[in-house]
């Protein structure tokens, strides 16, 4: 993943890896014995704890999917949140959504839409 994404929204390599793994349905506490210490990283000392850290991750990537991803993508995850909760993602869908987010993370130029100069509810004001 580019370095960027982990500069910009705060994931590293290892926090992408546990995700996907998440998505793939490895139990939690597997993801924290492979990917974290338990020591040193408080939310992989219990299950529960490492679920809902895996779940926020997931959340901030789909959020960034949903706000900066195509419009196919976005209804997509949109609708899978309606129906299920939460998103439902396979592998393939995992993966548009961290290259979605990768892009938004990437620099930004004069051309790009304003949207991508400043957060959501700043943007919609400019606008107006």
């Amino acid at each position: 993943m580019s370095e960027a994404l982990t500069l910009t929204y705060g994931y590293t390599a290892k926090d992408l890896a546990a995700v996907r793994a998440y998505v793939q349905r490895v139990a939690p506490a597997v993801i924290a014995r492979k990917y974290y210490d338990g020591d040193e990283d408080s939310f992989a000392a219990t299950p529960s704890a490492m679920e809902r850290h895996l779940r926020t991750l997931l959340d901030g990537l789909v959020k960034v999917a949903i706000e900066q991803g195509s419009p196919a993508l976005a209804e997509h995850l949109r609708s899978s949140i309606k129906k299920h909760g939460e998103p439902k993602l396979t592998a393939v869908r995992f993966r548009m959504v961290t290259e979605a987010a990768a892009l938004a993370a990437a620099s930004r130029v004069a051309g790009h839409s304003i949207g991508r100069w400043f957060r959501p509810h700043v943007a919609a004001r400019l606008k107006g």
